[in-house]
Order: C-alpha cells, then sequence, then structure tokens
C-alpha cells in the first residue's frame, strides 16, 4: 500500500497526463478486486484497506476530471481557432476581390484614354512605361476541329494550336476556330 502511495504522491508532484490517470484507475479497480497486495520493498502480503484506495481512488478520479476539463478547454480553444482562421480567410479573399475589381477598373480607363489619345505607348517620367497592345486571340472549338480537320491533332489528340493557326492565317480552314481582338494594358 506504501508503494502506490509514493508512486501517486511522485505523480502528484510530476505532470500528469490523462493516459497516466486512466492506467492509475485500472491499477486502483483491480486492487479492489484483490484482497491482498504483496510489498514490493519487503515482499509481504498485506490486506488491502478499503479506506485508502477510496481515497486515492477519489483523488485520482477528481485528477481525471480536472485534466477532462482541461482537454475540453484545449478544443474548443483550437475549434475557435479554426473558425477564425476561415473567417479571416473570406474577409481577405473579398478584400483581394475588391482590390483586382479596381485595378481592373483603373486599366480599363487608362486604357480608354489611351485609346481616345491615340497612343499606344506612354513614357512616364519616372522611365516606367504603360503599353497598350492589341492582340488577336484564337478560339478553338476542338470538337470541330478533329471532326473536319484530324491531322491538327497529335497523339493522345492534342490541338497541335500552332499548325491550326497557320491553317487559319493561309485560309485553308474556317471552321473550328474564330478570333477576338483584345486589348491589353502592360505596366512596366
Amino acid at each position: 500500500m506504501q508503494v502506490l502511495q509514493k508512486t501517486s504522491q511522485e505523480k502528484s508532484t510530476q505532470k500528469l497526463t490523462l493516459f497516466s490517470i486512466t492506467e492509475d484507475l485500472k491499477i486502483l479497480e483491480q486492487l479492489e478486486q484483490d484482497s491482498e497486495v504483496v510489498d514490493t520493498t519487503t515482499g509481504e502480503i498485506t490486506i488491502n484497506e478499503e479506506s485508502v484506495l477510496e481515497e486515492l481512488k477519489a483523488d485520482t478520479l477528481a485528477n481525471f476530471d480536472k485534466k477532462v476539463v482541461a482537454y475540453r478547454n484545449t478544443i474548443k480553444y483550437l475549434e475557435n481557432q479554426i473558425l477564425f482562421c476561415s473567417q479571416e480567410t473570406a474577409r481577405i479573399k473579398k478584400y483581394s476581390n475588391s482590390l483586382e475589381k479596381s485595378i481592373s477598373r483603373m486599366k480599363s480607363i487608362l486604357l480608354y484614354c489611351m485609346e481616345v489619345l491615340k497612343k499606344d505607348k506612354v513614357d512616364l517620367p519616372t522611365g516606367q512605361k504603360v503599353i497598350r497592345k492589341q492582340q488577336i486571340k484564337y478560339n478553338y472549338s476542338e470538337p470541330v476541329l478533329l471532326e473536319k480537320h484530324p491531322d491538327f491533332f497529335r497523339k493522345e489528340y492534342k490541338l497541335d494550336k500552332r499548325q491550326a493557326k497557320e491553317a487559319f492565317k493561309n485560309h485553308q480552314i474556317t471552321e473550328g476556330i474564330s478570333t477576338e481582338s483584345v486589348v491589353t494594358l502592360w505596366l512596366k
């Protein structure tokens, strides 16, 4: 009984884990079932005193309850941190979208003004440049091209866009490819 009391006192000075508390409870339950215990220091057989066992079990159960409360509080804290992070991510995403829209509006205004003034390039005093470029964008309809011009496809049915684009420019094909004029603004 003294050995059990010593180990219990040693553990109370150490930081208890939920696992060690559970192991202690299992040992105490086993001791309650057994009426005799062998003292490891003297080798003597002693009879369990129920009052001591009940006191140790009450202390261990109190430690268990404290540890469960601590685990619960930690779990709640971490769940709240996760919620906060997801809310902050959503807020930052909204802010980022707002900034992207502002940039888009400003670029549209610049493009419009440069188009009205018929300027393709503006040299700034800082050495930086604003360049308006008009490009042709090719849109490919792969199902139509595969049906009408299968020779434009390489292995694994991948469209050779360069070959199809050249054929379109040379007026060899008219179906499956369309173009659109895209004006972009470069800030250098």
